[in-house]
């Protein structure tokens, strides 16, 4: 059994995954799930409580997916518990600044494996930009918008506590 956040647009709903994911419950509805045939690469036809659909996924290089279902496009992300995390912690309300400054904190107590960016690079929304180890997890966290570093405050090796401030971006 394994819990995730599925983001469908600009709604999220809460997922259990059951079953080698032949059974899916969301908001606590059960779905029942079944991959029929492949029709060609990353396109299947799909059972899903014994409607069946053409499904299309559009896999993009920062794990999102477009996901197309019966001509409809739906944006997909998946996020896992811990991934909920990260992106509870990159999104804060008090991580950015009114002076177009983004703070990226550290989402849980860890250590800094690799730095990916020096001060004055360019980096884009979804670009990775430190790799945090965290409970024998190597996590790459990524910029939440487009912009310049401004200032690193960690180099690597160095141990860091929850919500200390890591890179600074100026949008």
């Amino acid at each position: 059994m394994e819990k995730i956040t599925i983001q469908i647009n600009e709604n999220e709903y809460e997922a259990t995954l059951l079953n080698d994911a032949k059974e899916i419950i969301i908001n606590g509805k059960p779905k029942k799930v079944e991959l029929l045939h492949k029709i060609v690469e990353n396109v299947w036809s799909v059972s899903i409580d014994n409607i069946v659909s053409i499904v299309e996924f559009d896999y993009e290089p920062n794990g999102d997916a477009k996901v197309y279902i019966d001509g409809f496009q739906f944006d997909v992300k998946i996020y896992d518990p811990l991934h909920l995390q990260l992106k509870k912690f990159l999104k804060t309300k008090d991580s950015e600044d009114h002076s177009g400054i983004t703070k990226i904190k550290a989402p849980m107590p860890g250590l800094i494996v690799k730095v990916l960016c020096k001060e004055g690079d360019n980096v884009r929304k979804g670009d990775n930009i430190v790799i945090i180890e965290a409970m024998k997890m190597e996590n790459a966290m990524k910029s939440p918008v487009s912009g310049t570093i401004s200032k690193i405050f960690v180099k690597e090796a160095e141990p860091v506590e929850k919500d200390f401030v890591l890179i600074e971006i100026t949008q």
